[in-house]
């Protein structure tokens, strides 16, 4: 007969093994992406700088001012660009093993979920916390894009295992683990600093009184050393690059001013209020230029981060009431039913995929397991409290590691609803969330082979109830699908197949008739199949919209030029100067359109 512990490792390969087959056959479907190999927003930056760190080329892909990584404090955390860089390293410049590597690392978050969960919660638990980690379909979706939760996951996950162990005893070689990982992990994302506070505090509770003090604190004095050591480079490397005290990256003013403004809507925002477009972290050297020419004076990244943090907090100071509701509207759109749109809209993304749309759940399902989860666990020890067990000191510890779990997701949510709200920034306490789903399944499965049919099915419609309760949408958010489309065929453009582009632009168009941009790069895409009368009412849709867009007039006036309209073009190109003063090709276009005139 096969063991117990024989049995558990069965079902776990099994569960890996699940779960690298839905990893696989993802990856299928993504290699076949037109962003795979052109990556946009935020996954383009990190892919540039990983680039730039592993090989030396720091030429930005596809022409356009470099935004000058290797002198300028990080402006976004490195954590991730780092580790991406390393696979670069090893591996050579292409698409598919970055990928790759990111599946492997979400199959061995699954295996220290597994881990942790057999060491405080016991094997039925553990398997069942494994399965969910392995299947659930955001881990896997974000697994292939160029972004950091997978990293924040793994990190997260082996810093609550080490904290975890606390509880058995202090020692410094404990604090030190603990210390790296926390850093790390606020390289990765900085608002994690916050577990150097978390981890302190809670340290305290769960030793005070049962240890000596200089065993305790040998282990805050390591904790606090270890997380020293993982930032200190970062630290060090901004002084010496850019000579400024910048401790990990310079991008919280603004990420906090974009958070709270008069203009806030709790997602993030495409241009800054007066210093013109923030679509990606390539536009910030142009912010900080405007901000320079307002102002009258150079400036350096932290006093530009410092602007713009004390613009949110007059706007907090000065506008409580609507600062209040802006945060509870932060909070409310953390915990929707959506998956919200950053870089892509991950819903349509989803949906297009066979593999992500198969896989059932979503996260109002998650939470409401994650509710009943928390029920179960609450309900479990108080029925257990007045027995007097053998394993106290075990129960103890138990309850010791779930309220840290608790506290982490508590103050995770804290960290980010001042800022903005995006999927991905959630998915790091997923994990954690499905540890109490876990608790909820595992509850009904044990309450089912006791033949209580009656509670099951009670246990079941209190479920039922709780997704309904989270499926409820307040703000109606709907998926925009026209800049799905619309991303789509910028990476068909980066790809020079604009064959493919025109059809997705097309589709962004119909889908929306106001999308200024999707008409401007449609007439662009048109333009470079040759079909110049094609586009040139696209320019002129856009132009409609907003008469003051510069390409829409730059792209008009090569259009006609080309179309033999010499006069209408130099229209265009004034039109052009008079917006943007100096513009080169502009001027160029200009002069050249009032020769052809004079011939």
């Amino acid at each position: 007969m096969i063991g117990a512990t024989a049995r558990q490792l069965l079902v776990l390969l099994g569960i890996l093994g699940a779960g690298l087959l839905l990893r696989l056959a993802y990856l299928s479907e993504l290699r076949r992406a037109p962003d795979f190999p052109a990556p946009q927003v935020d996954a383009d930056f990190h892919n540039y700088w990983a680039r730039g760190i592993a090989f030396g080329d720091w030429n930005r892909p596809g022409g356009g001012p470099a935004p000058g990584i290797p002198t300028a404090p990080y402006f976004r955390p490195p954590g991730y660009p780092y580790f991406l860089a390393l696979v670069y390293r090893l591996f050579g410049p292409g698409y598919l093993a970055p990928r790759l590597v990111q599946f492997g690392l979400g199959l061995l978050n699954v295996l220290l979920a597994f881990l942790l969960a057999r060491r405080w919660y016991g094997p039925g638990i553990a398997l069942i916390w494994a399965a969910l980690m392995a299947t659930y379909w955001i881990f896997i979706y974000f697994e292939g894009e160029f972004h950091a939760p997978v990293l924040t996951v793994c990190l997260l996950l082996s810093l609550t295992a080490v904290l975890a162990g606390w509880t058995t005893g202090p020692s410094w070689p404990r604090g030190l683990a603990a210390g790296l990982l926390a850093g790390l992990s606020a390289l990765v994302r900085p608002n994690l600093l916050l577990l150097f506070p978390l981890g302190a505090a809670w340290g305290l509770w769960v030793m005070r009184g049962r240890h000596a003090r200089r065993a305790v604190l040998a282990a805050l004095l390591a904790f606090g050393a270890g997380g020293l050591a993982a930032i200190a480079p970062a630290t060090i490397r901004n002084l010496r690059a850019a000579g400024e005290w910048v401790l990990i990256s310079s991008n919280g003013g603004i990420n906090l001013y974009i958070g709270n403004n008069a203009s806030a809507d709790g997602f993030c925002a495409t241009a800054i209020d007066g210093l013109g477009p923030f679509k990606t972290c390539y536009d910030y050297p142009a912010i900080i230029a405007a901000l320079e020419q307002q102002q009258g004076r150079r400036l350096t990244y932290g006093e530009v981060s410092g602007h713009f943090t004390r613009q949110a907090l007059h706007f907090i100071r000065t506008q409580p009431g609507r600062a209040f509701g802006l945060t509870l509207r932060k909070a409310l759109l953390f915990w929707s039913p959506w998956e919200h749109t950053h870089n892509k809209v991950v819903h349509c993304e989803r949906h297009a995929s066979r593999v992500l749309r198969a896989i059932p759940g979503n996260f109002a399902l998650v939470l409401a397991l994650a509710a009943a989860g928390a029920v179960a666990w609450v309900r479990e020890r108080r029925r257990d409290a007045p027995r007097e067990t053998a394993d106290s000191a075990a129960r103890r510890r138990h309850g010791q590691v779930t309220a840290l779990i608790a506290l982490l997701i508590g103050l995770y949510v804290l960290s980010v609803v001042p800022f903005f709200v995006a999927a991905r920034y959630r998915v790091a306490i997923l994990p954690f969330l499905l540890l109490f789903a876990a608790f909820a399944l595992h509850h009904l499965y044990r309450t089912v082979r006791a033949r209580a049919v009656r509670r099951a099915l009670l246990w079941l419609a209190g479920i039922g109830a709780a997704f309904a309760v989270f499926s409820f949408d307040p703000f109606g958010y709907t998926p925009d699908v026209a800049r799905w489309h619309y991303a789509r065929g910028v990476a068909y453009n980066i790809r020079q197949e604009p064959a493919r582009a025109v059809a997705e632009f097309e589709h962004a168009v119909r889908a929306n008739p106001g999308f200024i941009q999707a008409h401007v790069d449609l007439g662009v895409a048109l333009g470079m199949s040759g079909r110049i009368a094609a586009s040139m009412p696209h320019f002129s849709a856009a132009l409609r919209l907003d008469p003051n867009d510069v390409l829409a007039h730059l792209n008009l006036a090569i259009a006609l030029e080309k179309a033999g309209r010499p006069a209408e073009s130099a229209a265009h190109y004034a039109e052009v100067l008079r917006l943007r003063p100096g513009h080169p090709a502009a001027a160029e276009g200009l002069a050249r359109t009032r020769r052809s005139e004079k011939h």
